[in-house]
């Protein structure tokens, strides 16, 4: 299930990922792993792109503004995904200001923040206890980046640019 509730007035646009996400699932095989309920649409809030829950990814809302000021080493941490997305961005003393858009915005959320919090879902059905997600971000990271390189051409075909 897909749901979606957030104030507009709060400054966060949901015209993002509601977009393609249940399309964006067809490609991924983990959408079907034991336990994931639901795949959330949530309000934006400042400092997270998305997060999980058991049995939930929360993909959060984008501020209105679009173009965001990123640090440096989120920035670089990530270069390798905003580069093929062919995200303009200027680096300033301190900061990048990333110069999103729409229809760069929905392709992050969906090939690589909601890949991300999947990736955190996975970790705990999969680990022992199932009680959390054990392996952290690293785990999160790599399983994002693995189905980003196996769904990314087809994203495109589907969705264009």
């Amino acid at each position: 299930m897909i749901s979606a509730s957030w104030p507009q007035d709060l400054g966060y646009s949901p015209a993002t990922a509601a977009s393609g996400c249940g399309e964006t699932l067809v490609f991924i095989e983990s959408a079907g792993d034991p336990g994931l309920d639901a795949i959330v649409l949530a309000p934006g809030t400042r400092g997270a792109a998305g997060y999980h829950t058991t049995g939930c990814v929360h993909i959060c809302a984008w501020d209105q503004d679009l173009w965001e000021e990123s640090r440096l080493d989120f920035f670089e941490d990530h270069q390798g995904i905003f580069d093929r997305l062919e995200l303009p961005y200027d680096r300033c003393e301190g900061y990048v200001l990333c110069k999103w858009g729409e229809p760069t915005i929905r392709a992050y959320q969906l090939l690589h923040i909601l890949l991300h919090e999947l990736g955190h879902h996975h970790d705990r059905v999969t680990w022992r206890s199932q009680a959390d997600a054990a392996r952290g971000e690293p785990y999160a990271e790599a399983y994002a980046r693995k189905y980003a390189d196996r769904i990314w051409d087809r994203y495109f075909e589907v969705f264009g640019f």
